[in-house]
């Protein structure tokens, strides 16, 4: 019972740190649905938003740890090593898919509305989110 009494005061700036952070994601989670409900468009990026408000919650976390410094800079480092590792892997990955998908909001060359035909698929863009595009045929019918 005295370590953990001996240990709580350290503990403090973790516990504030993730209050903080969840706090922030919850209301940044609220604030952008709330403002962008209208336009689907806006799903790319609020989900970049959410993205990086997570890393950078990840990030605060982590400094925020009652721990060495030499530990929390391991940490860091391996977090770090983790990203490169996931960038460098993503060609075939889900991460590739995710870098896709900000490539075509980004040169924007497809938009939602837009008609096109790829191989014997002609239709007309209805949705388009990071990992996920929706066409709708001419038939009517929903083609992910």
């Amino acid at each position: 019972m005295n370590s953990f009494l001996d240990a709580l005061p350290k503990s403090i700036p973790l516990l504030a740190t993730l209050v903080v952070v969840v706090l922030l994601l919850s209301g940044a989670n609220w604030f952008l649905r709330r403002r962008w409900a209208s336009n689907p468009d806006a799903q790319f990026r609020f989900q970049l938003i959410m993205l990086f408000l997570t890393l950078a919650g990840l990030l605060a976390t982590i400094i925020a740890l009652p721990i060495e410094n030499a530990l929390k800079s391991q940490l860091l480092s391996l977090l770090g090593i983790l990203l490169s590792a996931a960038v460098a892997l993503s060609a075939t990955t889900f991460i590739g898919n995710i870098m896709a998908g900000i490539m075509l909001k980004v040169v924007r060359n497809a938009r939602p509305g837009y008609f096109f035909t790829v191989a014997d698929l002609t239709g007309r863009i209805t949705e388009m989110e990071l990992l996920h595009t929706e066409i709708q045929t001419e038939f009517r019918d929903l083609v992910t």
